[in-house]
């Protein structure tokens, strides 16, 4: 009886691999330091698949970047230097700043970074809450008629 439903599944599997059988769908929630002096994405240990949220919270820290720009929250200088980014598996990294969300579309690995060209004059790091929302756990929406 097991052998017949595993293999009923696993022939499923096949034939419609984009459909996630995981047994216990759970919201993540994780707390990270991104210290500025790293030239290098801080990983998180948070693994995203297509159709996952990720909510993005920086607690208020500031960071030093260089001598010349001084201090910055995690949006960053208006040039860019500062800002906390994200970067999902081998993607290219995006800006999410202090408070953000993101609707994940490639599947990976979450990592994290100040953005800078000199990290070595760099002071401080970014205390981040990361928050992922599997696919599953979000209900399909609801249309609402206009009165």
């Amino acid at each position: 009886m097991f052998k017949q439903a595993y293999l009923s599944l696993f022939v499923f599997s096949l034939l419609f691999p984009s459909i996630s059988f995981a047994a216990d769908p759970k919201i993540e929630h994780k707390q990270i330091s991104v210290a500025a002096t790293n030239d290098e994405w801080t990983p998180t240990s948070i693994k995203v698949a297509v159709g996952d949220v990720l909510i993005v919270n920086e607690l208020g820290s500031k960071v030093k970047v260089g001598a010349w720009l001084g201090e910055v929250g995690a949006d960053g200088a208006s040039t860019g230097e500062g800002a906390l980014h994200l970067k999902i598996g081998v993607g290219a990294g995006q800006k999410v700043g202090a408070h953000g969300y993101v609707m994940v579309t490639q599947a990976g690995a979450v990592k994290l970074k100040v953005n800078d060209s000199q990290y070595a004059d760099n002071l401080g790091e970014f205390t981040v809450n990361l928050i992922r929302i599997p696919a599953a756990l979000i209900p399909t929406p609801q249309v609402v008629a206009p009165q």
